[in-house]
């Protein structure tokens, strides 16, 4: 019956920073260790009935769990909403496209390093339900290119096209004019 899953590591800002363990009524927060992280995605398939999930972990220093976490985020067929910090990538949005039909929220403003490009953003196309798409939009029109190295206009088109819900789409200013750039003389 659990319904929402917070993981987080110690040094990470999680909305319940000081308790290790919160129950409300239907949701549960569980704060871990880079050791119990891989017990979390282990157990990850028991939660057929998760529709919220929070992911506030650096995966560039958890060596080796990419594959598990893909598994993990891939049992969560009800999932509705995800909000994530540095583990977002191409092959972490292949799997919500394939096994996450219902996903209205996604969230990555917290993931600093984007490590996505143009073919996993139009993974997200396939998620028909998607109303909000956030990506981290910090810094200024001088350092996208190092944080978006791989997302351009035409994949934010490419969204905003596909995407029928669509309310907010956030993302780097500098991408949005490039989206609308690219839209304008094909009068969408």
């Amino acid at each position: 019956s659990l319904r929402t899953l917070e993981v987080c590591e110690r040094d990470s800002s999680c909305s319940f920073s000081s308790t290790y363990f919160h129950f409300p009524s239907d949701a549960l927060f569980y704060q871990v260790t880079s050791q119990s992280l891989l017990l979390v995605l282990d157990q990850g398939h028991k939660l057929t009935g998760l529709t919220v999930l929070y992911l506030f972990f650096d995966i560039k220093r958890q060596s080796g769990i990419e594959g598990q976490l893909l598994n993990f985020v891939g049992s969560l067929h009800l999932l509705t909403k995800l909000k994530i910090s540095n583990c977002c990538t191409d092959q972490l949005l292949a799997v919500l496209a394939t096994s996450c039909p219902a996903l209205r929220v996604f969230d990555a403003e917290e993931d600093s390093d984007m490590s996505i490009t143009d073919h996993g953003i139009a993974f997200l196309s396939n998620c028909r339900e998607l109303v909000s798409v956030v990506l981290n939009d910090d810094g200024d029109e001088y350092d996208y290119e190092d944080r978006y190295f791989g997302v351009s206009g035409k994949g934010i088109a490419h969204l905003i096209i596909t995407l029928p819900k669509l309310n907010l789409l956030v993302c780097e200013p500098y991408l949005m004019r490039e989206a609308i750039k690219f839209l304008y003389p094909i009068n969408v």
